[in-house]
């Protein structure tokens, strides 16, 4: 989600790492920044795609079904991405395989606990209060506000990981949170209580917090020695038996959908699960976060004009300002962090 997307080194997007297994080599040339700009973009408008999807899916159907929906695919379609890459890796391996896997350090099975926890917080609750602020405030205002999980992921990869941060996350922090207020208040007064908090900002703001407690759950089991593609599958079976289990003890959101409606919820699952986190992967293995950064940083802006031009939501010059601050502030705070 990221709004979906979760960093370089703390998983991006709503879910962590996908289906690919690890970094590829930089290529640092000319050739290899082109392509990985391009890759970039190519992720900011799957995302945004997806998210156009999904307001239209939420208006009709409970945020409870489409996040089911949602994780359901992607696990599906990543895990059998996984197979398919382990079976023709196993045949170019053939023998020598079992010989090189000698060398590699054992993978730490006790860490993979962080992975499930993951699970629950990032692709269950993350999404579905994701989903839910996106239904009340629209997509624009959701993922202009969501954004911020990376400055969240900072924050706690700083208490709790011990990392080492920037003076920038001082001027940051502050400066998103205004951002956040502005975009916030674009359409009721700050003094109408009520309208405030039912606006979707307490969803979009929780689950912020949640697509950075995620991704900070996953490089915590990382840097522990659990292994990254045991790790992903950890992750979405354990969002996926929870969300098999509310649907059972409550199917009456999914019965009520058509098949239609599924297929559109399992392609915005796609794009944004699959799709937009492959071109991101590629995009970041090819050069550096700093050299993308700006193009990632125009998808709340992509969000909100193709929502205003498709949706017919409305943006004001408080609102402009609003997501013009949060995301500059976003950009200039991990760049210097990275």
């Amino acid at each position: 989600m990221a709004a979906r997307g979760e960093g370089s080194s703390t998983a991006r997007n709503r879910t962590g790492a996908r289906f690919l297994d690890g970094p590829l080599p930089l290529e640092r040339d000319a050739e290899g920044f082109r392509r990985g700009r391009a890759c970039m973009a190519l992720y900011v408008l799957s995302n945004s795609a997806a998210n156009m999807i999904e307001r239209v899916a939420v208006a009709a159907a409970p945020p409870a079904a489409v996040t089911s929906i949602e994780v359901w695919t992607t696990a599906a379609v990543s895990i059998l991405f996984r197979w398919v890459q382990a079976r023709l890796q196993a045949r170019a391996d053939g023998a020598g395989s079992a010989v090189k896997a000698e060398g590699r350090p054992a993978a730490r099975t006790i860490e993979l606990w962080h992975f499930a926890a993951a699970g629950l917080l990032g692709p269950v609750t993350g999404t579905h209060s994701f989903l839910t602020a996106m239904r009340l405030g629209g997509v624009g205002f959701t993922v202009a506000i969501v954004q911020t999980w990376s400055l969240w992921a900072i924050l706690m990869g700083i208490l709790l990981l011990k990392e080492k941060g920037s003076w920038r996350l001082a001027i940051g922090v502050p400066a998103s949170l205004v951002g956040i207020l502005l975009i916030s208040t674009q359409q009721q007064s700050l003094s109408d209580v009520s309208a405030f908090l039912s606006s979707g900002l307490p969803w979009a703001v929780l689950a912020s917090l949640c697509f950075a407690g995620s991704s900070v759950l996953i490089r915590r089991g990382l840097s522990r020695g659990a292994d990254q593609g045991i790790g992903f599958v950890v992750q979405y079976l354990t969002a996926s038996i929870l969300l098999a289990a509310r649907a059972a003890a409550d199917p009456a959101p999914l019965a009520s959908l058509g098949l239609a409606r599924i297929g559109m919820i399992m392609c915005a699952g796609v794009l944004a699960g699959v799709v937009a986190m492959g071109f991101m992967y590629r995009a970041l293995a090819m050069c550096p976060i700093s050299k993308v950064m700006l193009i990632s940083a125009s998808y709340p802006a992509i969000v909100n004009v193709l929502s205003w031009a498709f949706l017919g939501e409305s943006v004001t010059v408080t609102g402009i300002v609003g997501i013009l601050l949060v995301t500059s502030s976003c950009v200039w705070t991990q760049v210097e962090n990275d």
